[in-house]
């Protein structure tokens, strides 16, 4: 459950962040986002104390501690959320010219990182008595690193305010049919989460996708649509697997005698490999291709 609280939120703070990044700016997602992950730390941190310190009622304390997690993670997703949002056209806006391959090459951090934080857990498993807020204190180190890095930073125009097309012809090529399949979603997964009723869910969708198909006038780039279609398949595959493997594997690996994250690290290096040299693939076989 404090998995997926960490998931959901992520997909929703990318389509939200993407409609309104050129207004609010890069740099302003980037805050949010680092402090989105200084929330979780805290949360976590409280969560911590509140198992650890004086108890007089264990069951109210691990509730608040549930809750405290539960909420930190839903943050953290968020914040996650926006790095995408804001970190995506910002490289294929630099790199106008290898978008595809700067991008894998970018998208690389995302099994990179699981490489990294997959040996170094094993490492601090095998340490006796780890304190398990070290591990999440793993998370600030590139969180620090990056809004170091970024903070003096300029940041270039995106290239639609670039080109000179506006806000509404973006929104058109999603068109009302993308904003369907996203916002629908969206509801539906927030309907869950607070438990209001389904009449709810499907009246919000109504509403907003009428106002967004009023508003750009356009049912959308068919292409786009599949596209949309095909990522929701490719991105619960991904990350779903990325999530389950250790736990899958783990009973034929302890048997074998191995950490059973040996799994993860082994399947994120292909990938990060991979998306580290697809720039000579892209070019023989073209992007689309």
């Amino acid at each position: 459950a404090l998995f997926g609280a960490g998931i959901w939120p992520f997909a929703i703070s990318i389509i939200v962040f993407s409609l309104v990044i050129d207004r609010v700016g890069y740099k302003f997602a980037m805050f949010f986002s680092f402090g989105c992950y200084a929330v979780f730390g805290a949360m976590a941190m409280m969560a911590y104390s509140t198992i650890n310190g004086e108890v007089s009622d264990l069951a109210a304390a691990q509730a608040k501690a549930y809750t405290l997690l539960y909420w930190g993670s839903v943050i953290l997703g968020l914040g996650n959320g926006t790095v995408e949002a804001f970190i995506n056209p910002v490289v294929a806006t630099l790199f106008k010219d290898e978008k595809s391959k700067w991008l894998n090459i970018l998208h690389a951090g995302w099994p990179g990182g699981l490489v990294l934080g997959g040996v170094l857990t094993i490492m601090l498993s095998g340490a006796v008595g780890t304190d398990w807020r070290i591990f999440i204190g793993l998370i600030f180190l590139p969180a620090f690193v990056y809004v170091i890095m970024l903070t003096k930073a300029q940041f270039p125009v995106n290239e639609r305010v670039a080109a000179g097309t506006s806000y509404r012809e973006m929104l058109a090529e999603f068109g009302a049919i993308g904003a369907l399949i996203a916002f629908a979603l969206i509801f539906v997964q927030l309907g869950q989460v607070f438990a209001w009723p389904a009449a709810l869910t499907w009246g919000l969708t109504a509403i907003t996708v009428a106002a967004y198909g009023f508003y750009c006038r356009s049912i959308g780039n068919i292409l786009l649509i599949v596209m949309v279609i095909i990522m929701m398949p490719l991105a619960t595959t991904e990350i779903g697997t990325d999530g389950w493997i250790s736990g899958l594997m783990e009973k034929p690996m302890h048997e074998a005698g191995y950490n059973a994250a040996w799994v993860l690290v082994y399947t994120s290096a292909i990938m990060m490999v991979l998306r580290f040299f697809a720039g000579p693939g892209i070019a023989f076989i073209i992007p689309l291709g």
